[in-house]
This record gives C-alpha cells, sequence and structure tokens, in this order.
C-alpha cells in the first residue's frame, strides 16, 4: 500500500492505492486548504485511509505500507 500526502495550489490532500491484481484500491480525500491544514496531517491521514481499507482486502494477508514523510 503506497501512501501520499502533499499540498498543491494551497490545498492539502491525501492518497493511498495498491496495485494488486485480484484486489486493487485507490481512496483520496481533500484537506482544505494550506491555511487550515498541513501536509504532516495528510501524511497521516493517507495512512488511515489504507488501514481503513485494509478488510476490503479478503485474500491479503500481510501488508506493507510504504510512506515518504518528509514534512
Amino acid at each position: 500500500v503506497y501512501i501520499d500526502g502533499s499540498g498543491l495550489d494551497n490545498r492539502i490532500g491525501a492518497a493511498c492505492i495498491t496495485d494488486q491484481r485480484d484486489d486493487s484500491f485507490n481512496r483520496h480525500l481533500h484537506l482544505g486548504s494550506i491555511e487550515d491544514h498541513t501536509v504532516f496531517e495528510s501524511e497521516v491521514v493517507g495512512a488511515i485511509l489504507a488501514l481503513s481499507s485494509i478488510p476490503s482486502l479478503p485474500h491479503i494477508n500481510r501488508i506493507f505500507l510504504g510512506i515518504n514523510n518528509q514534512s
């Protein structure tokens, strides 16, 4: 599961994705303006999105979360 949170054009968002043949998903969330949210917060939200998506992967018995956090 790959996770990313970032800011662009004064907006903050988070996403997670997996690329399994039978069990794929991607999730994203727009948190709001950079004045109200931080990139660090979006990294945490990306991790929460990923962890909350794990139950939808019934054929997976091991999960690796890849988080690139430089905030």
